[in-house]
């Protein structure tokens, strides 16, 4: 589970298809493709043109509806259909990464990091900026943070 406990969010954006499976609290970025996000892996992180979109905040799985029924009682949807997307808010997850040689702190600034995770260190290569907010606690027991998202 990589979303818990309370959250705030303020701007939330539908406008989005995903065409893989992911974990609530993954960071999306663009595609390239009109109205397509993807889930960015550590080999494209450091490429041009990655831009984080959103926080995915329900649960994508590839159905096989030959063998199970859609899943209507929890937050799960099927790939190719649209996600919600946290723009701006608070959340508690646990897809960080100290990628920034030091710790992750209350105050420092949260980056997109590999394979949707959100990292202490801007990856970006000279002059890109993939900040998506900031850190509002430290990592605790469970290897939850409090982050603060924060898109234009």
């Amino acid at each position: 589970m990589a979303l818990r406990g309370t959250s705030h969010r303020h701007e939330t954006s539908m406008d989005y298809i995903l065409n893989r499976a992911a974990e609530p609290g993954t960071m999306v970025v663009a595609s390239g493709t009109a109205g397509l996000v993807d889930v960015v892996g550590t080999v494209q992180l450091s490429g041009s043109g990655i831009w984080p979109v959103g926080m995915l905040l329900n649960t994508r799985e590839d159905f096989n509806y030959a063998k199970e029924l859609e899943r209507v009682q929890y937050d799960t949807d099927d790939i190719g259909t649209v996600v919600t997307l946290l723009r701006r808010g608070e959340v508690n997850t646990n897809l960080v990464v100290a990628n920034g040689g030091v710790a992750i702190a209350a105050g420092q600034p949260a980056y997109l990091a590999g394979n949707g995770f959100i990292g202490n260190a801007n990856s970006a290569p000279s002059g890109g900026n993939q900040k998506v907010g900031q850190f509002m606690s430290a990592v605790d027991a469970d290897g939850y943070a409090r982050v603060r998202i924060e898109l234009q």
